[in-house]
């Protein structure tokens, strides 16, 4: 017998796979745990305080089916077999939170309003498409890139273009607007977005999606807390710029998951996380139903609001004209535009019943994700194409936690995959405006952390003839 057949049939090798199933089924009876938690929110808090709200009164339609809960949670199980199949990998990690968040709480309003059964079906069906090509055993080449760009540069990097963003904001009048009320960000949001040219709005957006991220976690993790604090003050200042809520957490969210993907089973601890804020939110609101803002905040717009937005695009493009990317410059105005406004604003316009000044001051636009986004454009092909495009962005994911490290890739790239790639934003536009362009970028440029420690051991050999330790990796 071969030493690797005595390997596998011994009895640590059995006791490893023991152990291996059993953190598997922890994690499926996590998820569903975690589907369950939803269900109690959507029931006890967004259908008691937002049940006047235009967004969430919308989605009482005729039912299509006679059992929307026994398929609801059939096939939430199914999501959860898939999701919890990963280890620590990055890719695995993105997978999962993509099923927390919106495919999950899709299931949980399918289950409530019964409709529309035929596309449930296929945002699952396309969920598990992604996760088919995320994983299929492929070689791409860019894990092979030797790269150029050391990861101790990041920082540096980061903090030089958000203070260009501070500057160039400060100099075009960006004072006037200045604002560090959370109260009071709508009123002065759009005002700021008119003192911003086009190259400084690019610039603030991937700065946030990608760039302040990403330069935070390296600099937390080799230590470098000096230009820590520099990013995390240009981060604030950024805030109060552009009155966006969404900039003031970038950076903190992004050390946050950084930790728990250094610790044991990180897995677990997000899932358990995300469970802890659903029930959380509702206890907290049963308390005191002033005290909604926890409850607004997370349940209701990171988890349900671009859950139920998937549905008003099915809606709404499942009885009229697709877009068929003509609002997107990747037609190169090619293509004739099938409306007058983006699709963003045909379905504000047509589920809120309200003028324009009267959206834009309470809502903006009914942006989306790759679920909703994919069907207005061409339907379940549309839907399809934009899953073959999400799994090899994942795939991504891996090459530059190869570089970097998996905690470093995942806290990164969290924010402009799960909150912008996956719920707010089509996908070229959260390719090349929320900094998912830029993070391939990188993985392709970053030089590998090993060959970094093998040149500078060199170096030093060279140097004083010494064999100097390697560089310290990050984590």
């Amino acid at each position: 017998m071969s030493v690797r057949a005595r390997q596998a049939t011994s009895p640590v090798a059995g006791e490893r796979r023991d152990n291996t199933l059993k953190q598997y089924w922890a994690r499926v009876l996590l998820i569903m745990a975690y589907f369950g938690a939803l269900a109690f929110a959507f029931r006890h808090f967004m259908l008691v305080q937002y049940a006047e709200d235009m967004l969430e009164v919308q989605w009482v339609t005729t039912p299509d089916t006679d059992y929307p809960v026994l398929i609801s949670v059939g096939l939430a199980f199914a999501v959860a077999l898939v999701a919890a199949s990963g280890t620590r990998r990055a890719r695995d990690v993105l997978l999962l939170l993509h099923a927390v968040v919106p495919v999950l709480p899709m299931l949980v309003i399918y289950a409530f309003r019964g409709a529309h059964t035929q596309y449930m079906v296929a945002c699952v069906a396309m969920y598990f498409l992604v996760v088919l090509v995320a994983k299929t055993p492929f070689q791409t080449g860019l894990a092979h890139v030797s790269g150029y760009f050391r990861l101790s540069w990041v920082p540096l990097l980061v903090a030089m273009l958000a203070a260009i963003f501070v500057v160039g904001n400060i100099a075009t009048g960006g004072l006037k607007t200045f604002n560090f009320s959370f109260d009071d960000v709508y009123e002065f949001r759009r005002a700021a977005q008119d003192t911003r040219g086009v190259l400084l709005t690019y610039l603030s957006t991937n700065l946030v999606a990608f760039l302040i991220g990403f330069g935070c976690v390296v600099a937390f993790a080799r230590r470098n807390y000096l230009s820590l604090a520099v990013i995390l003050t240009l981060n604030l200042t950024i805030f109060g710029l552009t009155s966006h809520k969404s900039n003031f957490f970038a950076g903190l969210l992004a050390i946050a998951i950084y930790l728990v993907m250094r610790s044991r089973r990180p897995l677990n601890k997000l899932l358990l996380g995300a469970i802890m804020l659903c029930v959380a939110s509702v206890l907290i609101y049963w308390i005191d139903n002033d005290l909604h803002l926890a409850g607004t905040y997370s349940v209701r717009r990171i988890m349900f609001v671009p859950a139920y937005i998937n549905f008003m695009y099915y809606d709404f493009f499942s009885q009229n004209p697709f877009v068929y990317w003509s609002d997107s410059k990747v037609s190169l105005g090619l293509i004739p535009r099938s409306y007058d406004v983006p699709a963003t604003q045909v379905i504000a316009n047509h589920f809120t019943g309200i003028d324009f000044s009267q959206r834009v001051e309470r809502y903006s636009n009914s942006n989306t994700g790759w679920l909703g986004a994919g069907y207005g454009h061409l339907g379940f092909a549309g839907m399809a194409i934009y899953a073959l495009v999400i799994g090899m962005l994942i795939r991504t994911a891996d090459v530059l936690a190869d570089k970097t490290s998996p905690a470093i890739a995942v806290a990164s790239l969290a924010y402009s995959y799960v909150i912008v790639l996956f719920c707010s934003a089509d996908v070229p536009t959260a390719l090349l405006t929320h900094g998912v362009a830029l993070s391939v970028i990188f993985a392709v440029l970053l030089i590998p952390l090993r060959h970094s420690a093998t040149s500078a051991r060199k170096k030093k050999i060279r140097s004083d003839g010494t064999a100097g330790s390697p560089a310290l990796s990050p984590g």
